[in-house]
């Protein structure tokens, strides 16, 4: 698969920053541009390596019907507007 990669010089060092608009905080940095686009693609690899590990496990083991969504916890006086992501546990 192919990612779209945004590489800037910073003037100041003259080093090189790189991210991955469509992975949110995948970033990464090099002393050259060849060495940040080498860094950002172990960064990409690292970044989708729990994916990867989910898909590995459950298409191994289970079907993903199984998931069920936890029940919301009760968030208010907590200062949280609203939930994070939902958890997700095998039923």
């Amino acid at each position: 698969m192919k990612w779209r990669v945004i590489l800037e010089p910073d003037s100041e060092t003259g080093d090189w920053a790189v991210w991955c608009p469509e992975l949110p905080g995948c970033v990464s940095a090099g002393e050259t541009e060849q060495e940040a686009l080498e860094n950002i693609r172990e960064a990409i690899a690292l970044y989708l390596e729990p994916e990867r590990l989910f898909e590995k496990y459950f298409s191994s083991h289970q079907s993903l019907g199984n998931l069920t969504p936890l029940a919301p916890l009760p968030y208010e006086g907590m200062g949280v507007s609203k939930p994070l992501d939902p958890c997700l546990t095998t039923g």
